[in-house]
């Protein structure tokens, strides 16, 4: 998963670096500040924030594993640029 690992490498940027979640799934409350990404077909997309609450299902490696591959786990991060 080396692709995973183009993190912004300047100092006006932090967050969470790439990853994937261990569990069956994880909900995300994303907010109007936004900053989460998803990993898919080979670059990094900006999940919307359009609105007070976004939910965002992310599914895990559990689930990629009880489906025998039929799910994949969702790799993300957050990005939070500096100002």
């Amino acid at each position: 998963a080396s692709e995973l690992q183009s993190e912004p490498q300047t100092s006006s940027w932090q967050g969470v670096g790439a990853h994937t979640d261990t569990n069956f799934l994880t909900l995300v409350l994303q907010d109007s500040v936004g900053g989460l990404q998803v990993f898919s077909k080979d670059s990094w997309i900006d999940v919307p924030a359009d609105g007070p609450a976004v939910l965002v299902c992310n599914l895990g490696e559990q689930a990629q594993i009880l489906s025998s591959g039929y799910f994949l786990a969702t790799p993300h991060r957050v990005v939070r640029r500096l100002v």
